[in-house]
């Protein structure tokens, strides 16, 4: 059996996670979704989740029942050798990833440049600077749960400024993946 490769990736809104995980999907690693797995386990116990409110409450209400590193337990009882959590922003679930030999990845770029990739259209996503870094502040509440953007991008391996051209970051992420696949087990 060869090596179980996991990656987290993590980075605040627009720093280029859908991006980088399809990337590393198209790389053959599984996409774990955390977001995904959340949907699926509320369906599971008929819990319909309307907004992202619903989604992090059900989700504690997984992490109370399950342990506070649920999702990546999850990923973890996968078959898959070669999976990419997309979204990390539990520091438990990073933890984990790196207890099992995992690296944790973030995603770096000034808030203009996320602010400028994020659908003007819709009405979820920041008008300015200002509300772009007000939403950054909401999604690291740093709770008991581990619920912590900031605290995952302080753990992580690897940090990769997402500023330049997606062919750039992927560059960097092909490299980190070599020097991550030729480590010793």
């Amino acid at each position: 059996m060869s090596k179980r490769l996991f990656v987290g990736i993590t980075g605040n809104p627009g720093t280029g996670k859908t991006t980088a995980a399809s990337h590393l999907a198209s790389q053959g690693f599984y996409l774990f979704e955390g977001s995904t797995e959340i949907a699926r386990a509320a369906k599971a116990v008929g819990v319909e989740l309307k907004s992202r409110h619903d989604y992090n409450e059900f989700h504690r209400r997984m992490q109370h029942a399950h342990g506070k590193d649920w999702l990546a337990q999850l990923m973890v009882a996968r078959s898959e050798n070669r999976i990419v959590f997309s979204g990390l922003r539990s520091t438990h679930n990073a933890q984990r990833i790196q207890a099992e030999g995992g690296k944790v990845v973030a995603l770096e770029c000034p808030p203009e440049i996320c602010l400028q990739r994020m659908d003007p259209t819709n009405p979820k996503n920041p008008r300015s600077v200002e509300e772009y870094l007000q939403q950054v502040a909401m999604d690291d509440s740093r709770d008991d749960y581990g619920a912590s953007t900031s605290g995952v991008i302080s753990l992580a391996d690897y940090h990769v400024d997402t500023s330049r051209s997606v062919e750039h970051t992927q560059q960097q992420l092909d490299q980190l993946l070599a020097d991550y696949e030729s480590q010793e087990v």
